[in-house]
């Protein structure tokens, strides 16, 4: 089955487009922002790491950070928008079933420091689903008409992983702003703003060739 980049598929209840194609994965984004959310909760501390069991749909916290830590940092390896991604995003909401999930590849992220602000951004981490960064923000979309994601008509700001600068407290987060820019220090963690979950799918999947095949067939009988 050939991924095309750029093209835009239906896998489980969403529509999504393929930013890259690789020789045994594709990388996905949804095709419009799906959810609004906080990157990070305030009322919780930040754990220290995350982990997810995928076939039983469980997320738990491990180990123990720092005061410190606590007071300042929000990274995405520590956010609560990564546990609830993949968790309740992934698991309880209705967007895919087991087959579905065991096709998203569980990809090795590295989360690069804010090249603006020289502010650290924090661990690798293995995830399913995960925000783009501000690096894979420009390397995939070129221009800013192209970043643009709306929520039913409006253009909306959404989410990237890479963290902001508040004064060496790291209390802001990058996002792409209605107009596509790249906002470098957009939103305080804590504020609602687009959610446009992306994963890596193992389109040589049986169940995934199937799921796009018939997709391929229905929309050469309906034009």
């Amino acid at each position: 089955m050939e991924i095309i980049k750029g093209e835009v598929y239906h896998f489980g209840t969403l529509y999504w487009r393929v930013l890259d194609v690789k020789k045994d994965k594709a990388l996905f984004i949804t095709e419009d922002i799906e959810y609004f959310d906080a990157y990070h909760e305030t009322g919780e501390a930040p754990a220290a790491e995350f982990q997810y069991d995928s076939y039983n749909c469980e997320v738990w916290e491990v180990g123990e950070q720092s005061a410190e830590d606590k007071a300042n940092a929000v990274t995405w390896e520590v956010c609560t928008l990564r546990k609830w991604l993949n968790g309740e995003f992934l698991c309880h909401r209705g967007h895919f079933d087991e087959q579905d999930i065991d096709a998203i590849v569980e990809t090795l992220l590295e989360n690069k420091d804010n090249p603006h602000y020289n502010t650290n951004g924090g661990n690798p981490t293995k995830d399913k689903v995960f925000l783009l960064s501000m690096e894979e923000a420009k390397k995939y979309f070129r221009l800013n008409r192209d970043r643009v994601a709306y929520n039913d008509v409006e253009g909306e700001d959404w989410w990237l992983r890479t963290p902001g600068d508040s004064y060496g407290r790291m209390r802001s987060t990058a996002c792409v702003t209605d107009k596509g820019s790249i906002g470098k220090a957009c939103r305080h963690v804590s504020t609602k703003c687009g959610v446009r979950p992306a994963v890596w799918l193992n389109y040589h999947d049986a169940h995934i060739e199937t799921l796009l095949e018939r997709q391929k067939l229905l929309e050469r009988l309906l034009k």
